[in-house]
């Protein structure tokens, strides 16, 4: 299983350590659990452990894969949260994909080998600058089912309601307002499904924080004007850590493969500007933990992801 940074049944919970990294280190709770985290240099890796993954992954929707006629469940919530796994892209990167990116990944190549790695070139990306990403043909062929099937129901409800359905990929479902259906899945959107699937699951952990004051914003204090702390179950992981798994099994997967260095790769493979900033987030984390990686995930990761020559 991929190496997981376990947290302490208790802590305060600290902005810059937790959902919104690096503004400022409040300690208070953060609003919502639901917000992206910026990369940076300290922020938390929490990869998730492979059976963990396998429920959330479960509970976000139907197998893209292995069709299952009595599971009417949508596919979308489960395909965005694979393509962050399988491409270590983040979740505005994800929802911000097109459907044109697909098919031109897809035109005139053979998917028949369904672990040949295809390049991506995504434009929606947090520094504003394109990249090109490694997908594994499944995963496009997944997403071109997607295409055709589900997304395609999605358009035709949204004309019959007098809209036009967006060039997203991932789009708002049927079950959506007139207003919204058709239009482009947002990245709350796809954080609540990743969220709500956590804690379906029972993936949760108690953490200590500051009571809020919902009329202040600002912690609640008590009568002699102390801060009230309190504990609650919170979501063991958020979408984010989809991509620190991405990192962290692709790292392993390069060491076992004999590359003894793979930092510039991964670095290629997160989008980051500078090496340092990869090191700085993940170094730690790979060398005070023994690579909890199952060597057969291991294995296909590196299949999957591999650079193209």
């Amino acid at each position: 299983e991929c190496p997981v940074v376990e947290a302490g049944t208790k802590r305060l919970v600290d902005i810059d350590r937790a959902f919104l990294p690096h503004t400022g280190g409040i300690r208070v709770a953060a609003a919502s659990p639901l917000r992206p985290r910026p990369a940076a240099v300290d922020e938390h890796v929490n990869p998730i452990a492979m059976g963990d993954l396998t429920a959330i992954l479960d509970g976000l929707g139907a197998s893209p894969y292995d069709i299952d006629d009595n599971d009417a469940r949508a596919t979308r919530d489960r395909l965005i949260a694979e393509t962050s796994l399988y491409t270590g892209m983040r979740v505005e990167e994800v929802v911000g994909l097109t459907i044109y990116q697909i098919l031109d990944v897809a035109r005139g190549e053979d998917l028949s080998d369904r672990w040949r790695p295809l390049s991506l070139r995504i434009t929606v990306t947090k520094g504003g600058v394109p990249r090109t990403v490694v997908i594994p043909a499944f995963l496009v062929k997944a997403l071109l089912a997607y295409i055709d099937g589900e997304r395609a129901s999605v358009v035709r409800s949204a004309k019959q309601r007098g809209r036009n359905a967006s060039n997203a990929l991932f789009l708002n479902g049927i079950r959506s307002t007139s207003r919204d259906v058709g239009g482009k899945t947002s990245p709350a959107t796809a954080m609540r499904a990743f969220h709500a699937s956590v804690l379906a699951s029972g993936l949760t952990r108690t953490e200590t924080t500051y009571r809020i004051d919902p009329s202040t914003g600002s912690p609640a204090v008590n009568a002699r004007g102390e801060e009230i702390l309190e504990a609650r179950d919170v979501a063991k992981h958020s979408f984010h850590d989809l991509r620190h798994t991405f990192a962290c099994q692709f790292y392993w997967a390069e060491i076992q493969a004999g590359n003894p260095a793979p930092w510039k790769k991964l670095q290629a493979r997160l989008g980051h500007k500078r090496l340092s900033t990869t090191q700085d987030i993940y170094l730690r984390h790979v060398e005070t933990r023994e690579p909890e990686i199952s060597d057969t995930f291991a294995r296909l990761l590196k299949e999957r992801l591999d650079a193209l020559a």
